[in-house]
């Protein structure tokens, strides 16, 4: 699974080092019932792939999220769009 954008957040002025990774798929109206298993797959990422924080790794964080998101086109903007804000506020 490549996804087409993989865009990294890191909050500031927060008091500690919050980083999120978010995986971001862009896809045509035309595909998105052939690749239904990629958006499965990213809208469960959180649930089923956790990031173990281990000594070194990542050492100056204390937060790291992994966040996947439906897929995104022109005709799911703001559906999409909800569910990116919604997911941000949930994480902090």
């Amino acid at each position: 699974m490549e996804p087409d954008f993989v865009l990294f957040l890191k909050r500031k002025n927060s008091g500690e080092m919050e980083q999120y990774q978010l995986f971001i798929e862009p896809k045509g109206e035309h595909l998105i019932k052939t690749d239904q298993w990629k958006e499965d797959f990213l809208k469960e990422i959180e649930k089923k792939y956790k990031i173990r924080i281990e000594t070194g790794l990542f050492k100056e964080n204390t937060k790291y999220r992994l966040i996947g998101l439906p897929f995104y086109n022109e005709n799911r903007k703001s559906s999409f769009i909800e569910i990116f804000r919604r997911r941000l506020v949930l994480t902090r």
